[in-house]
């Protein structure tokens, strides 16, 4: 209520009596430093700006763009990439089972078998399986085994970018920025090209089938069934297509068109502003729907993490133009 109402006063007075461990959190010292500015505070403004800016994270990202800085994402191994394969895996005969069932395409039995190893793991075996579902371009796999560790800096893992040639080929076509197609990826399926949600959606780019089926109709496609759509190149096909409506009806801009992909377009319509614009990051933080609010954000900062391996330096904040009443 204080941040839709802008009572910056009010805010610091919440976050100054919340328990220490959340003032800490990135979001409220962000959003501490944003009521500082507001107020005229400038100089602790800036100095918590300053702590932020070297995370690699949405607050972390805001809070560089406004210091001007540059982004702070380095990458780390995680583990070794002298790894004795077959050693690793006749020692743990339940990855040794999953990598067989991985590559016999029986991947529900295969995450069943991974998952139970990773509980006999130590640390440095957790983050070597990690790389080992890496290299056998087991992605997800990959991802959730890597989280399971306190390693964060290693974005070839965390942050791989598969179909690279249909992704960039889309792109073009549809003049969508492919850090943005990576990024609704990422967050959607973890690069899980049979991904199935508890709601029906489908594939890498988590499409409702009626979604998908409009998409192909627009396109002159006949009605694809649900294998259809979960074949790599049609999902790629029909989720750009979306995605490229979407910007189209949010005039591009990123936080509304992120928003309206995960929540839809008559949602985002509603949570506009009533009265007069509002900056993006505000309107991010008053979305009424917590789950598309950190969609939101993920999508924003995982395309930030995909621009540095595709050798770009676009602004996070360049995605996020101010939040008009209308579009």
């Amino acid at each position: 209520i204080q941040l839709r109402g802008r009572d910056w006063a009010g805010l610091k007075a919440t976050i100054s009596r919340m328990p220490s461990h959340l003032q800490q959190e990135n979001e409220w010292q962000y959003w501490l430093s944003r009521s500082m500015e507001a107020e005229g505070q400038l100089v602790d403004s800036l100095g918590l700006l300053e702590q932020l800016s070297g995370k690699s994270s949405y607050y972390g990202f805001l809070a560089a763009d406004k210091l001007h800085r540059d982004y702070h994402i380095e990458q780390e191994n995680a583990a070794s990439n002298e790894i004795d394969e077959e050693a690793f895996l006749e020692a743990n005969p339940h990855l040794l089972r999953a990598r067989e069932l991985y590559f016999l395409d029986r991947l529900v039995d295969a995450k069943r078998e991974w998952f139970q190893a990773l509980r006999h793991l130590d640390q440095d075996g957790i983050k070597q399986a990690a790389t080992l579902a890496s290299r056998w371009k087991w992605h997800d796999s990959a991802i959730r085994t890597v989280a399971k560790t306190p390693h964060r800096s290693d974005y070839s893992l965390r942050f791989p970018m598969p179909y690279k040639q249909q992704v960039l080929e889309y792109a073009q076509a549809r003049e969508l920025d492919p850090s943005l197609i990576y990024g609704v990826m990422r967050r959607e399926s973890l690069f899980d090209p049979l991904a199935r949600s508890s709601v029906g959606a489908l594939g890498l780019m988590q499409l409702m089938p009626s979604t998908a089926r409009l998409v192909a109709r627009s396109l002159g496609m006949k009605r694809p069934r649900n294998s259809d759509i979960l074949h790599v190149e049609n999902n790629i096909r029909f989720g750009t297509h979306y995605l490229k409506t979407v910007m189209n009806r949010f005039d591009n801009n990123v936080a509304l068109a992120a928003a309206a992909y995960n929540a839809g377009p008559r949602n985002v319509q509603r949570w506009l502003p009533r009265d007069s614009s509002m900056s993006a990051d505000l309107w991010v933080e008053t979305v009424p729907f917590g789950e598309t609010r950190n969609y939101v954000q993920a999508v924003l900062a995982y395309s930030t993490v995909f621009d540095k391996s595709l050798g770009k330096n676009t602004l996070m904040s360049s995605r996020m133009g101010d939040i008009r009443t209308e579009y």
